[in-house]
């Protein structure tokens, strides 16, 4: 696995899962029903979240894996779900603002996913630029 953009997965792949399972956790914890009273039956749907944001990991994880010998179209996939992602930073600040609270997802989604992601954009960025 010495392609950098296997290893961008790895790292990416991982901290999706935690990012996950921090909004999974807050969720249980009754986040919804305290900030955002009109989710507040995500509190008593948190195990289906919890379940659906695991096979989603899996889905992601395993996307990387199938295109771990083609390069190009790993690297595009790779680009574009790095894209998504950092639209979904954007909606966990937006809600936090709204909600003037922690949303479920935000602490990972600042402190983890924008810089590492952002990271992995730009060194991808650079590679294909280096590679033309």
């Amino acid at each position: 696995m010495r392609d950098p953009v296997n290893r961008a997965w790895i790292s990416t792949v991982a901290a999706f899962a935690l990012h996950n399972a921090e909004e999974a956790w807050s969720i249980a914890g009754g986040w919804s029903a305290e900030h955002w009273p009109a989710l507040s039956w995500t509190v008593r749907q948190w195990p289906l979240f919890a379940l659906v944001a695991g096979l989603l990991t899996l889905l992601v994880a395993g996307a990387a894996f199938a295109l771990r010998s083609r390069p190009s179209a790993s690297r595009r996939v790779l680009v574009l779900f790095l894209w998504i992602m950092l639209a979904n930073v954007a909606w966990h600040v937006t809600v936090s603002l709204y909600t003037r609270s922690v949303a479920p997802g935000v602490v990972t989604a600042i402190l983890l996913l924008l810089p590492l992601y952002v990271f992995h954009l730009r060194q991808l960025s650079s590679m294909k630029a280096s590679t033309s």
